[in-house]
């Protein structure tokens, strides 16, 4: 309502942004180190919305191409194998001798 009439958000500091960070308890990204997680509590509760969704986001992506490579390396560790098996059972193919 205070926004609506040109008027400051009361929830985006002092007291009210404070208790809105406590009852919220968003937690600190897990790839932060131990001193910022500390300091993520004192942010602004519209500034830990931000960075929890931006963070959550980078983690999906960053899954994301962990399961890819993990896929790519077997699919070249079956090739490999598949290749190995086919030159140590005869199979491969036939080669020019060069005189």
């Amino acid at each position: 309502m205070h926004v609506a009439l040109g008027l400051a958000d009361p929830t985006r500091g002092g007291p009210a942004a404070s208790a809105m960070s406590t009852i919220a308890a968003i937690p600190p990204p897990r790839s932060w180190p131990g001193p910022f997680k500390q300091r993520f509590a004192a942010l602004p509760y519209d500034i830990q919305v931000h960075l929890a969704s931006h963070e959550a986001q980078r983690e999906r992506a960053l899954r994301r191409a962990q399961n890819e490579a993990a896929s790519a390396r077997q699919k070249l560790a079956a090739f490999e194998a598949e290749t190995k098996d086919g030159k140590t059972n005869g199979n491969e193919a036939p080669t020019r001798d060069q005189d």
